[in-house]
């Protein structure tokens, strides 16, 4: 894993979150060089693996709490916030 990828990773995580105070249900899981998960990866960076960060679910956005709320409206909202995030 080389530090500009996981400088990018970083930075594009952050971007997401910077203007919309949220918390997010993710995973953090290194991807090996034929793209399978490799946990051991995390505690020992190795060359050949990359960063990836899976988000599953915003439980909160902007103060509100969103766990009453169906999956699906947080998966819309979800969303929302990787489009106005890839929008900037």
């Amino acid at each position: 894993m080389t530090s500009r990828r996981v400088i990018l990773a970083r930075t594009r995580l952050l971007k997401a979150v910077q203007h919309s105070a949220c918390i997010l249900d993710a995973e953090l899981t290194a991807i090996d060089s034929d793209g399978h998960p490799d946990f051991g990866a995390l505690l020992i960076p190795r060359l050949d693996s990359d960063v990836c960060v899976w988000v599953f679910d915003i439980l909160s956005l902007r103060g509100q709490d969103l766990r009453p709320l169906p999956f699906i409206t947080r998966r819309y909202k979800l969303d929302a916030l990787w489009a106005a995030v890839a929008a900037r």
